[in-house]
């Protein structure tokens, strides 16, 4: 027992790398009246002990401080109180449902007992703790994860008056409630001496905050804004913001219905309709002979979560109309198999399929059955799983038994001429009205709606032909057939074209009309001496004449033909392009290049240069832009059009050029008074010059080669003696090669 005349301040050397752990999930306090003014105070911390990164353990001690006063506080003592146990809650046995796995909830309690002097006090004595943080997941509070929870209980002078207990929930909340399902929780209390209890629902508590949680968030973290205030701070509590305008005090989780509380019975109902965490404070308020005595608060975090279904009623085969039924259509066939699909199957230990046949209601006991109907027309039945257990779903059914259908065709060609392929359509129905559609796929990626259709293919291959037929009920029927397409086109099909091409000429046969593709049998004669095979082969014509060319078909299925193509390519003499250009070797310095034309056998010319332009004279000067290498493209063309076409790069070099004086007289008579580089400095890098005197000593460095040396002895403040004097010059050229050349100045005074 701490008595509050003995209670002081316990000073805390505070870590504060591990105390910003995001895992507070709810608490309560509570207090038992031992009499002569002692209490037993109990409190309840709710953890969140799943795995996660930044999550701490329950306090080992947990700091309690005690307010006296009801609008104006006075601390009258602190103290640290062991945690006394814990033991973790497991999630609620939903019958029929599977829950998200890995949820986790531990409880520590912590308990203590407190004297109340001069008692009954005609003052409120406030007995609370802080921590934090809470989840940062939570879904209806503004930033959870930098604020903390105030857990406390207020005895009052009523209460004190009439020595009594406060009340105790009865019941601990559940770890996870369903998402789009109604739920019933029973939040009440017990209550020794009997009072009347009306319960509500409340604002959360912040309590703490980051401060001294790391190096990012420096500050006291015992403060009111740190992580574990200790003492814990007085009233009024800040309240947490919920985000509206979806949450607010009396509408803490949405849902719809909305989850709420009854206020004569603590009991919460509703049905959440949003996954998440939502935190809830519930109060919990006593009264005697009409008269507030006191009151107890909860502060707890649900989860919503989507909870599946360990039991489903499902048939299998069947076209779903609705969620709620099946419906099964059955063209011409008066016996049904019905096969369950229900899962998941480990849970199912029975099934009842019911079925009302003419007035008459049919059960079977499979898992799976065939049902016989007498006669066309429509009837209903359930699929039941686990009958009257806890676990039981069912779906509807609605059977039509429908007159047959039944799909067919044939279909006739020339195997070896190609040509139209003709389907005849022997397709029927029993309903009335017959067939009302005709839906063909020939497999080539063309279709047809027409009852008799002819299709041509335009490639060989097994082509697989399907026909599907729909009747006034919708009933339909399906017939696939394969036939084998590998023919020759005939004669006329094939395109007698004359080529004309310049030599050298590349020539693509690609004159085969289809279905002829690469895998039939091909060869060739070229009409120059030089045969071929293959489809679509390439053949070059050397020399200038008319050609003839012939070609030999062999089909897959062993159809053949041969084909003679008189006067099929003509070759034109082509020029030959050719070009001089002088200077070889032009520079930066000397830009002008000019052209000179060199083809035979053209009577026009087209220039082109990129970046530069394009020109047509027979022969051309160009003052090039810059430096760089452009490549030359001159197009010599006949007088037959034929064309030909020569490139030449053209490298305008880049030249740098650095020289010095071999002597210089630094006597201030603004002639030759520095030794300093002249020439062409475009495109030069890295450049460096270093200057010795005749004992090695460095006198002079620059990395600029427009500086030059006055003849200054640099750190020593004096003019160098006469004599000679070694440079070195290093630098890379415009195209990064590197030079480097050194030599004598002689300093004349």
């Amino acid at each position: 027992m701490v008595s509050l005349r003995q209670i002081f301040f316990l000073l805390l050397t505070l870590v504060t790398t591990s105390l910003s752990a995001r895992h507070i999930i709810g608490g309560d306090v509570t207090y038992k009246c031992l009499g002569g003014g002692r209490y037993l105070v109990t409190m309840y911390v709710y953890r969140d002990c799943r795995p996660q990164e930044n999550a701490a353990a329950l306090d080992s001690d947990a700091s309690i401080a005690i307010y006296r006063g009801d609008s104006r506080y006075s601390l009258v003592g602190s103290f640290m109180t062991p945690l006394r146990s814990r033991d973790y809650i497991n999630p609620p046995d939903y019958p029929c449902v599977e829950l998200p796995p890995g949820l986790c909830v531990e409880r520590g309690k912590y308990e203590f007992e407190i004297n109340i002097p001069a008692w009954p006090s005609t003052q409120t004595y406030t007995i609370v703790y802080q921590r934090c943080c809470r989840n940062n997941t939570i879904s209806n509070i503004v930033d959870p994860g930098s604020i903390g929870a105030t857990f406390y209980t207020q005895i009052s002078p009523e209460s004190q008056a009439e020595c009594n207990n406060s009340p105790v929930f009865k019941n601990f909340p559940p770890t996870v409630v369903c998402v789009g399902q109604a739920f019933v929780f029973d939040h009440s209390v017990t209550d020794t001496e009997a009072d009347s209890i009306s319960y509500k629902f409340g604002t959360p508590l912040e309590g703490g905050g980051m401060e001294g949680s790391s190096q990012n968030n420096p500050g006291n973290a015992a403060g009111c804004n740190g992580v574990k205030p200790t003492p814990p701070c007085p009233p009024p509590f800040r309240q947490a913001t919920f985000k509206s305008p979806l949450y607010s005090t009396n509408n803490p989780m949405g849902g719809d219905p909305i989850v709420s509380i009854d206020p004569q019975t603590g009991v919460i109902t509703g049905t959440p309709t949003v996954q998440g965490q939502f935190v809830i404070s519930v109060i919990a308020e006593e009264f005697r002979a009409g008269v507030k005595i006191g009151e107890i608060i909860r502060d707890f975090q649900f989860n919503v979560a989507k909870c599946d279904p360990t039991v489903v009623a499902q048939v299998k085969s069947a076209i779903t109309i609705d969620e709620s039924s099946v419906f099964l259509r059955s063209c011409g066939e008066f016996t049904i198999p019905f096969r369950d699909s229900s899962y998941e199957e480990r849970f199912i230990k029975t099934w009842a399929w019911k079925f009302d046949i003419n007035g008459n209601e049919e059960v079977y006991n499979s898992k799976d059955v065939d049902v016989t109907f007498p006669a066309l027309g429509n009837y209903t039945g359930q699929l039941i799983v686990n009958e009257g257990t806890e676990c039981s779903d069912s779906t509807d059914i609605v059977i039509s038994v429908l007159p047959n259908i039944e799909a067919s065709f044939d279909f006739f060609y020339d195997t070896c001429v190609a040509g139209d392929v003709t389907f005849n359509n022997f397709s029927f129905s029993d309903a009335d009205g017959g067939i009302t559609s005709y839906q063909w796929d020939f497999g080539d990626g063309s279709q047809s709606t027409l009852k008799d259709v002819k299709h041509l293919f335009q490639s060989p291959g097994l082509k697989e032909v399907s026909l599907l037929v729909t009747d006034k009920n919708q009933c339909m029927a399906t017939m696939v057939q394969t036939l084998s397409y590998y023919p020759i086109p005939p004669l006329d099909a094939f395109p007698m074209n004359t080529e004309i091409a310049c030599l050298p000429a590349g020539v693509v046969f690609d004159n085969l009309p289809p279905p002829i593709n690469g895998e039939y049998d091909i060869s060739w004669d070229f009409g120059d001496g030089e045969m071929g095979t293959g489809y679509q082969p390439y053949h070059i014509y050397e020399g200038q004449g008319v050609y003839d060319v012939g070609v030999d078909i062999i089909s897959p299925i062993g159809c053949s033909t041969s084909v003679f193509f008189p006067r099929m390519v003509v070759t034109q003499p082509s020029p030959i392009a050719d070009f001089d250009y002088s200077p070889l070797k032009p520079t930066n310095l000397d830009k002008e290049v000019t052209f000179v034309n060199q083809s035979t056998d053209a009577v026009s010319y087209v220039w082109d240069i990129p970046n530069v332009g394009s020109y047509t004279d027979e022969n051309i000067v160009i003052n090039f832009p810059d430096s760089g290498i452009y490549l030359v493209a001159l197009t010599a063309i006949h007088e037959n059009g034929c064309m030909d076409t020569a490139f030449r790069p053209v490298d305008i070099e880049p030249i740098v050029i650095y020289t010095v004086p071999n002597a210089f007289s630094p006597n201030n008579d603004l002639t030759n008074d520095e030794f300093k580089g002249l020439g062409v400095f475009v495109g030069m890098k890295d450049f460096r010059i270093r200057i010795y005197d005749r004992w090695g000593s460095q006198v002079f460095t620059s990395n600029d080669p427009q500086e030059g040396w006055d003849g200054s002895m640099g750190s020593q403040n004096r003019a160098a003696l006469p004599g000679t004097y070694v440079y070195v010059v290093e630098y890379l050229d415009a195209r990064n090669r590197p030079k480097t050349f050194f030599g004598e100045v002689f300093l004349i005074n």
